[in-house]
């Protein structure tokens, strides 16, 4: 893990100090030096305290200490030894690679290291606060306190809180700084102890402030990331702000409708009644032909049987020979597993010890792989599947036209003045005046990035640029009508960039009408373009530049205010950074979350000492070792995951980190209940055996249901890596890691810990100090477990009525179909504003965007090569001349742009090869060309070589005095290849309509992609369409559809896992058909709640459907293997059916209530408090229904499905062939099935 070698670095170095070790402060002396040892067998070696003087190095360790950390130390002192420094140089190496590209980072990282490790005045800023012994006995560091001046850690931070990677522009802040968002977190995340979690082996605590005499603040020179001195200057890849993300959350496209209903949910209510109908006249038919004599008996009719549930107050009877009506078939499938399971149990309990060991050995080996990961968070990475069309259409485009450009944006609105007075409009002359003026630290200005079409001038896109930019030009007597004829007519008035401004992107309205004028626009918009680049260097400059514009736009927002204005502002770079405002998820929640999981676990596993807190007995009985432990699996799981696939280069996610802790939580706890109840059971009935015949009987029994729910489990998170995106892909092969990696270790290493534990138990050894045995004053006070004796006696039998069983069918069957009618109205899309905080700046300009921009983004259409030099190639491309092809690429935008509310092209096409071919005309008033022939029919226009040594010259040309000059508006839109004459891409821009919803980028992309395949088809071109925000949009072409086929594929294979390792394919179809119910329920949901569908969520309904099998799969499997005990008990004249189905709600229903609801519940419902809004709403909201849904369905409607569809005799289990009587007759301690009442019978 990145984080544990800055760790190291911080701790193998040795630069700590604290107040009970460091009696001296003062200048020339030192707080510790030299390493002595570590703190437990698997530490880190840690500083020995000193608080002697420091010491002038030999030439060989001032020589290393200046060739590390700089020339300043070349006649110092130090507090350091040559080891240290050698120490110092392996640990920059490794950190080296991630700050390397912000030298300013890495200098003042190296220079706090360097400080804390050998300055000789440590002792003034650093502090020991608590030693401890080392393994050798040596004293050593174990806490300290380091005194830092405010202003240099937050200059630290600010200096390295948007490094990137340098080949994948990462957040190196998030790997060495837990995602900090200021400097005292970023110290704070550095500084806690996390020896585990590959942090700092011991508590470094860093201090702001202090009053103790002879001590400072360490206040070093910083260099800030924008330094004048190109030697720490950072580069761009450093700021994670260059490549914004557009808006996702789209709704689904519009269908037909029937009144207010969409057709769909129409559809749905007529299908539903109809089977009402149906189900009505049967039932009326069965009811006439039992009056009539037609049929004798429904007895097969399980929904309409008589009531004829047992008095539970007659005599105990059971026959053994005929216990299991008819179940008395043993499935070899099971049996193998049973036997295979069982061989497992014995063996981890009789060597506990070892499988202890070698389980640990094998975590830290898989976990080691930790030190190779890498997190990616580059949105095009994480977002977007390598196999993307749109990526490679990015690409292509980046590639021949480069990069799209920067956007400055800034609405200034009217708010209790107008926005168009004199006053107002002239202060905003002086506002850009001196935006254009501002200088970054570096001396950087406006005029080093502006975009610069003609060479000299930038392009500004606002209402100043009708007057040049200068307010000489803007008279107070005239100004009214020099605003009107210049939106009337942008060429007469152009700008110095000598582009026409189209009124429509510099002035807004609240609610634009035609018979509006320029007068009475409600806003204005100012665009700064800026000139982008994948120059890392570049980029850090015009990140800095972009930092210092919004600080100065930020301050004038209560100038504006105060002149009754709004003031909005976006910068290239404002909206990751904001987005990082939000923080990701806390640790405390995570830490949380695990303590009350453990308190929970601890305290339900050892329910029965609770009903007798005045006995000894409940410090006996708590099993709160045990429960860490259960908890502590979790985290191997997780460690061993991160590990394994960091190996094999699978990158960590932001998803990865913030919820599989939560997710393997959930799903991974449950199991110790299935195993430590059913051992609990086996000892009731086999107290005289061994611990180990025990353990292996509990396993042999609940081993293969807990092999069929991790399969399932896997098997779907197997599934959602078929999603091509790498965020959503990567959390799924980490979390299946983790579920398997969970599995195995609750099948060996947790074994081997329960039959420690039970031997503890029985030993009457105390809980959590097993050395303390209490041989008197216990008593052994034994209780039922009264869940399941009240499902056995009330619950089952009230589910299982005739009339609870039609309402149960009936509810559930009209849950499913309103989820259904929900459907329609799923959202699309991910919204990237659920991520920035409340306060930021951005969400007034999102809402000015929406309200006054009436612009939509552009979008090109690229054709690559296509034979342009010839006549036949133009002539499919252009649309001006009249032997143009009717169905040319021009003339097909054109037509396109006339129905805009389907196209969602707003323009017409900017044709370069139109205006170039004009350009050639001589008769133009203007001078622009007049050497060539030309007409209107293209007769005799150039071809080849001409066409190419033309097209040179047009590029070449300004728009000034000939408005067709090509070199402005086209420069960038054509790519010659001069030497092979011919044109290697060329796009022709035109602009969507002003896209207000997620629903209508999605359709604006989707009507893009329509009109260039058809183009393509009718000219014989390749045409693709390009927009800047496309490559976020391109899962949504498929998604619906993608996600019924996951899902399916899902379902199927879990029903068919399901009928085979059960041995029942009518069960396997009942637990698909309740999964289906589940998952559609859960969509319903979706679409209430405001969860839209997108590759995120959609991994997490191919999730949910494994979870749900989870919660199904116990009681089916206890449904076809019922527990002969309890089966015996349910008397009366019962169906087969309904009897197993007792058996089963009685047998494992109370674990799937507590044990499987409430741990999942418990693991997840932390995350509705992340200050993630992104986590709280697509995990939280899915993962809550999925537990809530999954729970009542397999609790209420599974059972009833079951006695009504479900087989008519179930399996025998092979250990129960001959000793059910036996075993009855055998128990020593009451069954917690069975009542005070029934005790006699079997003492």
């Amino acid at each position: 893990m990145v984080s544990g070698s800055l760790m190291w670095l911080y701790l193998l170095t040795c630069l700590f100090t604290f107040a009970l070790a460091t009696e001296i402060h003062s200048k020339g002396v030192c707080a510790d030096r030299d390493v002595c040892g570590k703190k437990s067998l698997w530490g880190s070696e840690l500083p020995c305290p000193d608080n002697g003087n420091a010491e002038t190095p030999d030439d060989a360790l001032r020589d290393d200490l200046v060739d590390l950390c700089g020339p300043k130390w070349f006649d110092m002192d130090v507090c350091c030894v040559q080891s240290q420094v050698d120490q110092l140089r392996e640990n920059f190496k490794k950190v080296e690679p991630l700050l390397s590209a912000c030298p300013a980072c890495k200098a003042n990282f190296f220079d706090l290291f360097c400080h804390m490790t050998c300055s000789p005045d440590q002792s003034t800023f650093i502090n020991v606060t608590q030693i401890g012994k080392s393994t050798t006995g040596l004293d050593i560091v174990t806490e300290m306190s380091v005194y830092v001046s405010p202003k240099q850690a937050s200059e630290f931070y600010d200096s390295c809180k948007d490094v990137k990677f340098s080949s994948m522009n990462g957040r190196v802040m998030d790997l060495i700084g837990g995602g900090a968002q200021n400097y005292s977190a970023f110290l704070k995340f550095l500084g806690d102890e996390k020896p585990l979690l590959g942090g700092s082996p011991f508590q470094i605590n860093f201090r702001y402030e202090t009053d103790i005499p002879g001590m400072h603040l360490l206040s070093n020179p910083v260099h800030p990331c924008n330094d004048s001195d190109p030697t720490f200057r950072c580069s761009c890849s450093d700021c994670p702000d260059v490549c914004p993300e557009l808006p996702w959350k789209t709704p689904i496209d519009k269908t037909c409708k029937v009144g207010l209903l969409h057709c769909f949910s129409f559809g749905v209510i007529v299908l539903y009644a109809s089977i009402l109908v149906l189900v009505v006249i049967g039932y009326a038919m069965v009811l006439y032909c039992k009056e009539h004599g037609i049929i004798d008996t429904f007895d097969h009719v399980q929904l309409l049987q008589e009531d004829e549930y047992p008095d539970y107050e007659e005599d105990l009877v059971f026959d053994a020979g005929d216990i299991m009506d008819g179940s008395s078939y043993v499935y070899p499938v099971n049996t193998f597993l049973s036997n295979w399971f069982g061989r497992l149990g014995f063996f981890c309990a009789n060597y506990a010890i070892y499988i202890i060991i070698g389980s640990l050995v094998l975590v830290g080996a898989l976990s080691s792989g930790i030190a190779k990961f890498t997190v990616e968070d580059e949105p095009v990475n994480l977002w977007v599947g390598p196999r993307s069309s749109a990526l490679q259409e990015k690409e292509y485009f980046d590639r021949n036209f480069g990069p799209f450009y920067r956007i400055e944006q800034i609405f200034l609105a009217s708010e209790n003045e107008s926005v168009m007075s004199y006053e107002n409009l002239a202060w905003w002359f002086e506002v850009e005046q001196s935006i254009v003026e501002l200088t970054a630290s570096n001396g950087d200005t406006f005029d080093n990035f502006c975009l610069k079409p003609m060479g000299d001038a930038c392009v500004i896109q606002s209402f100043t640029q009708y007057f040049n930019g200068d307010i000489d030009n803007f008279q107070r007597d005239s100004y009214k009508q020099s605003l009107i004829d210049c939106t009337d007519s942008p060429v007469q008035c152009l700008p110095p960039f000598m582009q026409p401004l189209d009124p429509k992107i510099v002035f807004g309205y609240s609610n634009f009408t035609e018979d509006k004028s320029v007068l009475d626009s409600d806003a204005i918009v100012a665009t700064f373009i800026v000139s982008n680049s994948e120059a890392p260097s570049y980029i850090e400059r015009v990140t800095d530049w972009e930092t210092e514009l919004e600080k100065f736009l930020l301050n004038k927002i209560s100038e504006a205010k105060a002149r009754g204005l709004s003031l909005s502002l976006s910068t290239e770079s404002s909206l990751k950074k904001e987005l990082n405002q939000s923080g990701n998820t806390d640790i405390k929640i995570v830490v949380v979350s695990y303590l009350v999981m453990l308190c929970y676990v601890s305290l339900t596993l050892g329910r029965r000492s609770l009903f007798n807190l005045t006995s000894l007995a409940w410090i006996i009985n708590s099993r709160a070792l045990l429960g860490f432990v259960g908890v502590i699996i979790v985290v191997m799981s997780i460690s061993m995951s991160i590990g394994f696939f960091s190996l094999f280069g699978v990158k960590m996610t932001l998803i990865v980190a913030e919820v599989i802790p939560f997710l393997v939580l959930a799903i991974g706890v449950d199991n110790i209940f299935l195993l430590v109840h059913e051992l609990n059971l086996i000892s009731e009935s086999y107290n005289a055996e061994t611990v180990e015949y025990r353990v292996s009987r509990a396993l042999a029994r609940v081993g293969p249901s807990i092999f069929l729910s991790t399969l399932s489990e896997t098997i779907t998170f197997l599934i959602a890596t078929i999603v091509d995106m790498p965020a959503v892909r990567n959390f799924a092969i980490y979390a299946a890691g983790a579920v398997i990696a969970n599995a195995w270790l609750q099948l060996t290493f947790l074994i081997a810990v329960i039959s420690l534990d039970q031997r503890r138990l029985e030993a009457r050894r105390v809980d959590c100090f097993p050395c303390i045995q209490l041989l008197s004053g216990v008593t052994e006070d034994y209780y039922p477990y009264t869940l399941s004796t009240f499902i056995r006696k009330y619950y089952a039998p009230l589910l299982l009525k005739k009339a609870t069983k039609l309402i149960v069918v009936l509810f559930f069957f009209t849950g499913f179909i309103v989820a259904l009618m929900c459907f329609p109205d799923l959202q699309l899309g991910l919204d990237q504003r659920l991520a920035l905080p409340d306060t930021s700046y951005l969400i007034p300009y999102f809402n000015d965007l929406n309200e006054y921009f009436r612009q939509g983004p552009p979008v090109y259409f690229v054709v690559r090569e296509g034979n342009i030099t010839y006549l036949d190639g133009q002539q499919k491309l252009c649309g001006s001349f009249s032997s143009c092809s009717e169905f040319s690429l021009v003339n097909i935008l054109e037509q396109e742009s006339k129905r805009p509310k389907i196209s969602y092209i707003a323009d017409s096409p900017a044709s370069w090869l139109d205006t170039y071919l004009h350009w050639l005309n001589p008769e133009l008033d203007q001078f622009c060309f007049k050497d060539h022939p030309w007409s209107i029919n293209m007769t005799g226009m150039p071809e080849r070589d001409e066409f190419m040594n033309y097209l040179k010259l047009w590029l070449d040309a300004s728009p000034d005095p000939c408005p067709l000059g090509g070199k402005a508006a086209f420069g960038n839109a054509v790519v010659p290849n001069y030497v092979t004459e011919e044109i290697i891409a060329s796009h022709f821009r035109t602009f969507h309509t002003t896209l207000k919803s997620q629903s209508d980028y999605i359709n604006a992309y989707k009507s893009a992609r329509t009109i260039a395949d058809h183009a393509g088809a009718m000219t014989g071109l390749d045409v693709f369409p390009y927009s800047v925000f496309y490559i976020f949009f391109d899962q949504y072409l498929n998604i619906q559809k993608l996600s019924i086929q996951l899902i399916s594929l899902a379902v199927s294979l879990l029903i068919i896992i399901t009928a085979f390792f059960i041995g029942s394919l009518i069960s396997g179809l009942i637990l698909g058909m309740t999964v289906i119910m589940i998952i559609v329920d859960i969509v319903g949901v979706m679409s209430v709640w405001g969860v839209s569908l997108n590759a995120m969520s959609l991994v997490n309904l191919v999730i949910c459907v494994g979870i749900s099998v989870e919660f199904c799969v116990h009681i089916c499997r206890s449904f076809m293997y019922p527990n002969t005990l309890v089966l015996d008990l349910v008397r009366g004249r019962i169906p087969a059916r309904d009897k197993r189905v007792i058996s089963a709600l009685a047998s494992v229903g109370g674990s799937v209530l507590d044990g499987i609801t409430m741990t999942k519940l418990i693991g997840i419902i932390v995350l509705a408090f992340t200050r993630s809004k992104i986590y709280e709403v697509y995990y939280f909201r899915v993962w809550l229904a999925l537990i809530v849904l999954a729970a009542v369905h397999a609790l209420i409607f599974l059972p009833v499905l079951l006695s009504v569809l479900g087989s008519e005799t179930g399996y025998q289990l092979e250990d129960e062939e001959d000793s059910l009587q036996q075993d009855l007759m055998n128990r020593q301690y009451r069954s917690v099935f069975l009542d005070d009442s029934f005790g006699d019978d079997f003492n």
